[in-house]
């Protein structure tokens, strides 16, 4: 992209995260964080119900904390029966409930910290408020697009135009953006970036990890890792698990994390008799060292991914991967090379690529070896910082800000 003279000195950036719960999008914000550090002064707003507060304050940002909980426009309203009157009644709703007194809020808060540009880091269907605000404040904005959405509101889309430029984190995300009615000339592709882990001595190798989760330091663990909730399809994995088993009778299954699903999850492997080669271990704060005991990595996740993170992160630590072709997938994954792909929700895909893999050491480590040089190479740090950086470059650019 081409550059742009910045003001002299650290750019004031304000950064709004729209989600309540630690997950991608707030991760990815502060790996972005990290890697301006020396280049932005950042003044991160978010909502009084955040599980993250101390991720930013650790990150040297002044935090500005909203009175109110964070709110999602998709939710269903009492008025959605209705028809179009209904929806018509919704939207007014939650304009005089939420949106007018977040626009007030926003527009108090860009007045206080006067920040030469705004970042919203979710899809514009979330941040209503902000934008209109900083239109008020003549301000520009980026919107950071992470989901895969073909439909964007009418609403969305005519205050969308108050946005300078829109962030994609994967092709598929813009190709979504567009058929919902944002414009592609003003959407940058910019993969998110992950901060690998090297290989330090003295972090716990594939045979220490393995003997401390006591598992066989000879056998072929498949690893996945997510929230157990529905949209994961963990229970897919479990479904072909006897199958996998049969076929070779020392693969493992780790599956890492926690949710809603991990009781019936847990019901099925009991039921299905395969305790003894399944291990859940629950929520981790630091999953590398799991990854870094794995040989395999598989995700069963029904709904199209916008960045698959945690499938970005298994490549990175050289785990051979099997994942469904949906969604950024196919930018992630070349099939065969780095990894295997399968038909979405199709158990009888995903069962045969994990036996193949499970059973071909060759193939296993062929794979592997591929996925960890493509991931380091393309979803590293510094293309996803150089990135978002160029495209702050183009929009002051484009709003005459020369030093």
């Amino acid at each position: 992209m081409p550059g742009a003279p910045l003001p002299s000195g650290p750019l004031a950036v304000a950064y709004v995260e729209h989600n309540a719960k630690m997950g991608g999008s707030v991760l990815s914000l502060c790996n972005l964080l990290h890697g301006l550090r020396d280049r932005v002064e950042p003044i991160v707003i978010r909502f009084a119900d955040a599980e993250f507060g101390s991720s930013f304050t650790n990150l040297n940002a002044r935090v500005a904390v909203l009175p109110l909980k964070a709110f999602d426009y998709r939710k269903p309203s009492p008025y959605s029966s209705l028809g179009r009157l209904g929806v018509e009644m919704s939207v007014l709703q939650k304009y005089a409930t939420y949106t007018f007194p977040l626009i007030w809020m926003f527009y108090s808060l860009f007045r206080r910290y006067r920040p030469a540009l705004i970042h919203l880091n979710n899809h514009v269907n979330s941040h209503r408020a902000e934008i209109i605000a900083a239109g008020m404040m003549g301000i520009p904005c980026v919107c950071h697009l992470r989901q895969v959405l073909n439909h964007i509101p009418a609403l969305e889309l005519r205050t969308s135009r108050f946005v300078s430029r829109f962030i994609a984190v994967s092709q598929s995300v813009k190709d979504a953006a567009v058929r919902g009615g944002l414009p592609g000339d003003r959407i940058d592709v910019v993969y998110n970036g992950i901060d690998f882990p090297s290989h330090p001595v003295a972090q716990p190798g594939k045979v220490e990890m393995r003997r401390k989760l006591e598992l066989d330091v000879n056998c072929t663990l498949v690893v996945s890792v997510g929230r157990l909730e529905p949209i994961r399809g963990m229970e897919r994995i479990i479904e072909i698990w006897p199958e996998v088993v049969r076929s070779q009778p020392k693969s493992r299954l780790l599956i890492v994390g926690d949710g809603s699903e991990r009781e019936r999850l847990e019901s099925m492997v009991d039921s299905g008799g395969i305790r003894e080669t399944v291990r859940f271990v629950g929520f981790q704060d630091d999953v590398w060292d799991y990854l870094r005991a794995g040989d395999v990595y598989v995700t069963g996740v029904s709904v199209p991914e916008a960045f698959g993170r945690a499938l970005v992160e298994a490549m990175g630590m050289g785990l051979a991967v099997v994942a469904p072709a949906w969604g950024s997938t196919s930018e992630l994954i070349e099939h065969g090379v780095s990894g295997l792909v399968y038909e979405p929700l199709n158990t009888e895909g995903l069962r045969q690529a994990v036996i193949d893999v499970v059973n071909d050491p060759v193939l296993r480590q062929r794979l592997a070896a591929q996925a960890e040089l493509q991931a380091r190479r393309r979803f590293g740090m510094a293309q996803y910082v150089e990135g978002v950086w160029g495209v702050y470059r183009e929009v002051l650019n484009e709003r005459g800000l020369h030093e």
